[in-house]
């Protein structure tokens, strides 16, 4: 099994904080991981960016 890796990052100014993710894998899923980091972590800016290669 080849692992997979995610890297986040936060940039946050004090007023506004933005986050960024970056996934090696491709899923439907994504809008519902957006959804759940706005409801359990208040992170209303989120980029999810995904690679998938081989």
């Amino acid at each position: 099994m080849i692992p997979l890796f995610a890297r986040v990052l936060v940039l946050d100014n004090g007023e506004t904080a933005v986050t960024i993710i970056c996934l090696d894998m491709v899923s439907p899923w994504f809008p519902e991981v957006r959804e759940k980091l706005v409801r359990d972590f208040g992170m209303a800016r989120v980029l999810v960016n995904c690679s998938h290669t081989h």
